[in-house]
Formats: structure tokens, C-alpha cells, sequence
């Protein structure tokens, strides 16, 4: 009786470097599902690579999310600098769970009238 085969999964994660925490999180991740790419994530990046997809420069042309795995290389040619980059496509039997990054709220104080300003 023949042995059901092990389908590994393939995905690519999006990576932000925090400065100021000094490391990297995840903002999307690209898994491979049916010869088609499905994202998790920051819903603005995750809207921006389904409509526009991605341009390979080894490929020369735009690669979209249902060319699979042309479009999870694509994505580490194209998100290479500092503070976003991509990760090489990793293999395995199923991705870490995908843990959105925690949420940061920035307050501004509403900037105070300056006594020195003249009322006409």
C-alpha cells in the first residue's frame, strides 16, 4: 500500500525593521496554495501586491499572485532594502502561525497658542 505523499508548503515573509525596537516583524506572508499565492497580513500591502503584483527583473515583466511561485521569488528580488525585505522562499510541512504585529498608537498633544501671538 503506497504511502500518501507529504506536500511541503512554500511562503515568503515581508519583514519590517523596527528602529526603534531594533528588530524585524512580519507584516505579510505569502503562502503558496493551489499554484496561487494567499496573503496574510497588513491589509494596505496585502491590497497594493493583489492588484499590481510585483516586478521581477530576472523575469522582465510583472508577475501577479496566480503565477504561485514565480511571484514568492519575485518578492525577494523586488523588497530587498533596509526596511522592508523579503525572505528567501522557505519550505516546510507548515509555516510558524502568522502573528500580526501589536498595534501602536501614537498621541499628539494639541500645540498650545503661544502667548507671544497678537490678536487682531
Amino acid at each position: 500500500m503506497e504511502q500518501p505523499k507529504e506536500t511541503n508548503m512554500k511562503w515568503v515573509d515581508l519583514v519590517e525593521f523596527d528602529a526603534i525596537a531594533r528588530k524585524g516583524k512580519v507584516l505579510v506572508r505569502v503562502m503558496l496554495e493551489g499554484g496561487r499565492a494567499r496573503f496574510e497580513g497588513d491589509a494596505r500591502l496585502v491590497g497594493q501586491l493583489e492588484k499590481n503584483g510585483v516586478f521581477s527583473s530576472s523575469a522582465k515583466k510583472n508577475v501577479m499572485a496566480d503565477e504561485g511561485e514565480l511571484f514568492l521569488k519575485a518578492l525577494g528580488e523586488k523588497y530587498r532594502n533596509a526596511y522592508l525585505f523579503a525572505t528567501d522562499v522557505k519550505e516546510g510541512e507548515k509555516p510558524e502561525p502568522y502573528e500580526p504585529p501589536p498595534v501602536t498608537k501614537v498621541f499628539s498633544e494639541k500645540p498650545k497658542k503661544s502667548s507671544l501671538s497678537k490678536t487682531a
